[in-house]
């Protein structure tokens, strides 16, 4: 009988999407790689970058944040929102574009759990005998912020301060 493994890890390629930017800023990116560049920076960014060359090549605005505050009715639990949404949103972009790699399975009791399982300490996580963890081919970095969990079905964010639900938009306020 084989192992049921609740979770599956996956690891968001940086190095690739890192490539993939600085090419843009040499202006040679089509247009599907000049989104995935700008679904990137959406992901990673806390605020967007006001670089000449990439706002030119990637659409971004030239507004500073506290201009774009200005015009909108200031709301900050709703502009939270919307950032945890578009990092969602961005993320499931990346995810389809095959910018996440399945790293591993692992079998837990929540998702901290097997996060905590595919990081590595005194020995890389991936070369541990562990009854309860698959490495799958490409587990060479420990698993951190902006990678992705899937629970079965359901497919969460990494972040900081916890799992945003990639049905929901938010934080996962349930047990992951």
């Amino acid at each position: 009988m084989s192992k049921e493994y609740q979770y599956r890890i996956y690891h968001v390629e940086r190095e690739r999407l890192m490539a993939l930017e600085r090419e843009g800023r040499n202006n040679n990116l089509g247009e599907q790689n000049c989104e995935v560049v700008r679904q990137y920076i959406i992901l990673t960014s806390n605020r967007p970058r006001r670089d000449s060359t990439v706002s030119k090549c990637f659409k971004l605005g030239t507004k500073t944040i506290d201009e774009m505050a200005e015009e909108i009715d200031f709301d900050e639990h709703k502009l939270l929102q919307d950032k945890m949404k578009a990092k969602v949103s961005a993320a499931k972009f990346l995810v389809n574009a095959g910018f996440y790699k399945e790293v591993g399975r692992v079998a837990a009791d929540t998702a901290d759990e097997a996060c905590l399982m595919t990081m590595s300490v005194h020995q890389e996580w991936y070369l541990k005998k562990n009854a309860n963890v698959l490495p799958l081919q490409g587990a060479w970095r420990d698993t951190a912020s902006l990678d992705v969990v899937a629970w079965f079905d359901e497919f969460f964010l990494k972040m900081p301060l916890g799992y945003l639900s990639f049905e929901r938009g938010m934080y996962a306020e349930e047990l992951v």
